[in-house]
């Protein structure tokens, strides 16, 4: 499988709405590729490209020593990601679930922040790579 076909697989996806641009999947392709990375953290799993995208870059560059946790917190995006990615590229992904929590701090009015109640155990080495690139919403009234 290459970069492009692995894009149509997810873009032919009827939920395909939040798709990173093309442009963008061949940058973090490229990066994987170029740099020392080995330790992924993807907040968000949307469908699971990022994920799928950063395995196949590693897949390409030979590197066998690699995982990547990838966060979400709706089942239906946890199903979705695992219909669609491909089991050449599982084996070094793990997708956890985790609820999400909005907050305020009263020192930044109007403001709303999120984060997920529950991030998976980082590893010794720490993650080399921290991917945040779904769409974001105004919560605020």
């Amino acid at each position: 499988m290459n970069l492009k076909n692995l894009y149509q697989l997810f873009l032919s996806h009827p939920e395909n709405a939040y798709l990173m641009k093309y442009h963008n999947v061949l940058l973090l392709y490229k990066f994987i590729r170029n740099h020392p990375i080995k330790r992924v953290l993807d907040l968000g799993t949307g469908l699971g490209l990022s994920a799928a995208v950063c395995a196949l870059a590693f897949k390409d560059k030979g590197e066998a020593d690699y995982h990547i946790d990838s966060v979400e917190q709706f089942d239906k995006c946890i199903k979705l990601a695992n219909e669609l990615i491909p089991q050449e590229l599982k084996e070094h992904i793990t997708i956890h679930k985790s609820e999400v929590k909005v907050w305020q701090h009263p020192k930044i009015p109007y403001q709303f922040f999120s984060n997920y109640a529950a991030l998976p155990e980082q590893p010794k080495e720490g993650w080399d790579l921290i991917i945040q690139d779904g769409p974001c919403f105004w919560l605020g009234t």
